[in-house]
């Protein structure tokens, strides 16, 4: 990067000041996101099987975009490495539990092209901040107004998506489940009340369950 250029991109680097900074400074704030993935891994991502995926997911995204805010106006080394262990943090919260949710909410079939789909418009997003920084703009806080935009939009999403059925269904939570369903169903223009039927193996005697499975209503 050179430093006189008007062309050269301006990053957190140069808004904190980093011009002679040793190595090890800039390598702390790397270190810091590396760290709050690791740590996220250990603990956010296990609550996501106990509490629900819906809620740990929107939590995420909202400490994002609170994150994003803080770090594009802040001078301070010391609050940006702390904001940087935070948002590897909230990564794992949108992308592990996050994609969980994603993969639940579709039908069992369409598992692995929604993963696909998932990361291939992740690669898609580098290519556009490559094309942002050669055709647009050398500033990059213009560029996370796009990322605290979609951060606020996905939280407001949210609020009307319901859990993920089958998280519900592993908690034995059927008439949540049931609910979950119903309400995907309505999004879906295909009427309401339309998993009021469904019965679960766990929910059903030996008899009901031979009876369900021969009406084709157990799921």
């Amino acid at each position: 990067m050179n430093w006189n250029s008007p062309d050269s991109i301006h990053n957190v680097l140069s808004q904190l000041s980093f011009y002679c900074a040793p190595g090890w400074v800039l390598g702390l704030l790397g270190m810091a996101f590396i760290l709050g993935i690791v740590v996220g891994c250990v603990t956010v991502t296990r609550m996501g099987d106990i509490w629900g995926r819906k809620y740990i997911f929107m939590a995420g995204l909202a400490l994002n975009a609170v994150l994003t805010v803080v770090i594009v106006f802040s001078d301070m080394p010391w609050l940006d490495t702390v904001m940087f262990f935070f948002m590897g943090y909230a990564l794992t919260m949108i992308k592990y539990v996050g994609y969980a949710y994603m993969v639940e909410m579709m039908p069992a079939k369409y598992d692995v092209l929604a993963g696909t789909i998932q990361f291939l418009f992740t690669s898609v997003i580098y290519i556009c901040c490559c094309l942002y920084f050669m055709l647009i703009s050398r500033r990059w806080r213009y560029l996370m107004i796009a990322d605290l935009v979609l951060s606020i939009f996905g939280v407001v999403s949210l609020i009307f998506m319901p859990e993920s059925p089958r998280f519900l269904i592993t908690k034995k939570k059927y008439d949540e489940a049931r609910k979950a369903f119903n309400l995907i169903a309505k999004m879906n223009g295909i009427g309401e009340n339309k998993a009021d039927e469904f019965r679960f193996k766990d929910d059903l005697t030996q008899e009901e369950s031979i009876k369900a499975e021969k009406t084709g209503i157990l799921k």
